[in-house]
């Protein structure tokens, strides 16, 4: 319409052409493995062109084969007939090659420990021997002797397998052995001899410690008062451990002090000193030596049997006495504080 208000129109036909539709065959993402080749077929257009170029057979047709050795989206740009385009993505992820790594241990003969495998995603153990599982990453292997294992590895995608190696070195336990448990006279001194096999030992621990010579030597001496335990912990130079126990049960009875019945104070060196022996080390509260008239002739008090010098040498007031039967009284005490009283006689001879 004009300023003077005239009309006039005009008519022209405009053509709409349609868009393509452009699909990729499959899904949006493909797993590809490295060095392998995939077929991508792209349809609803004429003409194509693809991008990037890289890992593809060709740019411009609708089905070229990819072959990335990285992953990578490639954009797919169709045209129909009208010139019209549309455009489709596809994702390629490619799967890499995996390394396998395998770690094992340095143990003891029948300790445990775990290997464990890295790299992958499910791995399968041989030889199976001693392994809690030969399907774990992690599995725990307890061994007599050094084992060298392999290990491989599965990706997961069904691409790549690794395989790896590892070894269990596996030193000797020391075997101690203290031998049968003891029934032993009490105060008894008893040498504690320990056998060793898968030696040496270099390092000792006797426990518990109390009433024994020493805790850190190959071989105490253990003084026998009461029942207990004795434990020894043997380390070899592999650092290697190995313990065993030994009961120790005491006992006191009448035989185990004994009095001679007769002695020779001549000076031979021989038999010359009457007093109080016995199977074991045992304390005396007294040990009294009397004439025929009851005169009370020797006398020591709270020593331990075996002792010689605190035996009778024959002598009343300095002099040998003569030779007759004299009578004798003794008082002892065992390590569990039981009493025994020995009275009889002894005979002086020239």
């Amino acid at each position: 319409m004009s300023n003077r208000g005239c009309r006039d129109s005009f008519e022209r036909q405009v053509v709409v052409n349609p868009h393509p539709d452009v699909t990729i065959n499959g899904d949006s993402t493909k797993l590809l493995c490295r060095n392998a080749s995939l077929q991508l077929n792209a349809s609803g257009a004429q003409t194509w062109s693809w991008t990037p170029a890289q890992g593809l057979s060709c740019i411009t047709c609708a089905d070229p084969l990819a072959s990335p050795l990285q992953s990578n989206t490639y954009l797919v740009v169709g045209w129909n007939s009208f010139n019209c385009p549309d455009s489709a993505r596809v994702v390629l992820d490619v799967k890499q090659p995996i390394s396998v790594r395998a770690t094992g241990d340095t143990i003891c003969s029948n300790e445990s420990t775990r290997l464990l495998a890295s790299g992958a995603a499910s791995y399968v153990w041989s030889p199976t021997t001693g392994l809690s599982s030969a399907v774990v990453a992690n599995p725990v292997v307890s061994l007599g002797q050094t084992l060298r294992y392999q290990v491989v590895g599965f990706d997961g995608f069904n691409c790549f397998s690794d395989t790896a190696y590892t070894t269990v070195f596996v030193n000797p336990t020391p075997n101690v052995n203290l031998g049968p448990d003891l029934l032993i006279p009490a105060g008894t001194e008893y040498q504690l001899i320990p056998t060793v096999q898968n030696g040496p030992v270099v390092v000792w621990r006797w426990l518990p410690s109390f009433d024994l010579s020493c805790f850190d030597c190959p071989a105490p001496r253990l003084f026998v008062r009461n029942e207990r335990m004795v434990i020894v912990r043997a380390t070899n130079i592999y650092g290697c451990l190995s313990t065993d126990t030994l009961s120790v049960k005491p006992f006191c009875d009448a035989g185990q002090v004994f009095m001679a019945n007769a002695f020779t104070p001549n000076g031979d060196g021989v038999n010359d000193v009457f007093y109080p022996q016995s199977n074991g080390k045992v304390e005396v509260k007294y040990f009294r030596v009397f004439n025929r008239w009851g005169e009370l002739l020797y006398e020591r008090t709270n020593f331990y049997t075996n002792d010689i010098k605190f035996g009778w040498d024959g002598r009343a007031r300095g002099i040998i006495a003569s030779p007759d039967v004299y009578v004798y009284t003794v008082l002892v005490v065992c390590a569990d504080k039981t009493e025994f009283t020995y009275k009889g006689n002894v005979s002086l001879l020239k």
